[in-house]
């Protein structure tokens, strides 16, 4: 009634055996929903960006949208990856991300919610010389709020306006 299929069963059960760097990423919808996040694999061009505390962009529901990484792990199965890093500053660390997230419990607010209230807007760019020096899990071991203000600190400032 067939060909041979044999082969086939092997080729799934050795691609699900494989484990790959995967990311727990709550996405920014405001729902409880997403409060548990979902897993993205890391492609190895984004595996020393990303750690806990930094915004990623990821496919959700057809759509691509921001998110939060809370997690790191080695996961096997086939997942979908992360498209990019929407910055090279954690907007959190681990201990940080314990107090948002109690206070997402204690206010009954979705836990997206309160990690975007925490963040802030945009995220600048590392001086020169920092990322090559340095990578971003010896910027997650500091204070990811003192990493943040050295990044700003270090950009130039511009008046919106003259007078």
């Amino acid at each position: 009634m067939g060909a041979d299929r044999s082969g086939a069963g092997n080729c799934q059960l050795s691609r699900l055996l494989t484990t790959t760097p995967a990311a727990l990423v709550v996405p920014a919808v405001p729902t409880f929903s997403v409060d548990g996040g979902f897993w993205y694999s890391i492609p190895d061009h984004l595996r020393t960006d990303v750690g806990v505390g930094v915004r990623v962009r990821v496919p959700l529901g057809g759509r691509k949208v921001r998110g939060f990484v809370v997690d790191l792990a080695e996961r096997d199965g086939n997942l979908k990856e992360i498209l990019g890093v929407s910055g090279e500053v954690p907007v959190f660390d681990l201990a940080l991300l314990k107090t948002l997230r109690w206070a997402a419990q204690h206010y009954v607010a979705p836990v997206s919610v309160v990690l975007e209230k925490a963040a802030p807007p945009t995220l600048p760019k590392l001086p020169k010389g920092t990322a090559e020096t340095s990578t971003i899990n010896e910027v997650q071991t500091a204070n990811p709020l003192a990493a943040f203000a050295q990044a700003l600190a270090s950009r130039e400032r511009h008046p919106a306006v003259s007078y």
